[in-house]
């Protein structure tokens, strides 16, 4: 079953000829070509702890609500606390880059240690990519914002496609996989798991804390390279050797992709 991408009013999908780039080491980018498929990270995964969770300024708001209840301001703020937490376990993501010329600063964070290489494609080919899918998809920009000032958004698949502006030079465009019966599967999953282990507790376990001890770290969502990809640029301080394994790849799997080298860091005198 194909499940075609989900709009949002509050999300904003690029215009289709939006240029997209997906660093990755060469590791990574044989097991695309290999597996024909995009990794879609468990939220709660990632290194940036405040992806999907509330600015200071919304946490601050949620503590000082009134209530004649001296107990329940608190009840209310760990209510919308816990939702996010549950969001973050069971929202999976995939990330992009949006622009129509590399950076620097992206080549520089993938390839610490190793050699590094990016996979071009655009909105269109990748929105037709990922809808083929049976998972339920959204696709949007990533929306950049001040940590201390930031509004209260109140919902949590939008919290999702956020970030602090620190990070607003990744330009990022990210495939979110929010599905009640992937969700459902991996939890049910989780506490079979959890619940043969000795150390289970008679009065049982917090699901969602069992889906990030042992539920699935992510998903493999069906892609197809020759179909998607536009063009794989190797990194500016690989060799030509590096070129020409990727080259290698490629035509070990049939794939006819373009093939260029950085030029970046190329002496022009």
């Amino acid at each position: 079953m194909v499940m075609p991408l989900e709009s949002h009013p509050n999300l904003v999908l690029p215009p289709d000829t939006t240029v997209l780039w997906r660093y990755m080491d060469l590791a990574k980018f044989m097991l695309l070509i290999e597996k024909a498929s995009l990794w879609f990270a468990r939220l709660d995964q990632f290194e940036d702890p405040l992806e999907g969770t509330f600015t200071d300024a919304e946490l601050e708001h949620l503590r000082s609500l009134n209530s004649p209840s001296a107990a329940l301001p608190s009840l209310i703020s760990e209510g919308y606390i816990r939702g996010t937490k549950q969001m973050r376990g069971t929202a999976y993501v995939n990330c992009w880059r949006a622009g129509s010329t590399e950076s620097m600063a992206m080549w520089d964070l993938y390839g610490k240690g190793g050699v590094v290489v990016a996979v071009k494609t655009t909105v269109a080919n990748l929105t037709d990519a990922i809808s083929t899918s049976p998972l339920r998809t959204f696709l949007a920009e990533v929306t950049y914002v001040d940590w201390n000032v930031a509004p209260f958004d109140n919902n949590s698949l939008v919290m999702c496609f956020r970030k602090d502006l620190s990070y607003a030079h990744e330009r990022e465009v990210r495939a979110v996989i929010w599905d009640v019966d992937v969700i459902g599967q991996n939890m049910s999953d989780a506490l079979v798991a959890a619940r043969s282990r000795p150390d289970y507790p008679s009065s049982g376990m917090d699901p969602f804390l069992v889906e990030k001890a042992v539920g699935r770290p992510g998903l493999e969502v069906p892609f197809d390279p020759g179909e998607c990809l536009t063009e794989v640029v190797v990194g500016p301080r690989e060799t030509h050797t590096i070129a020409g394994l990727v080259e290698s790849i490629l035509k070990r799997y049939g794939l006819k992709t373009k093939i260029t080298v950085s030029d970046r860091l190329k002496p022009r005198l």
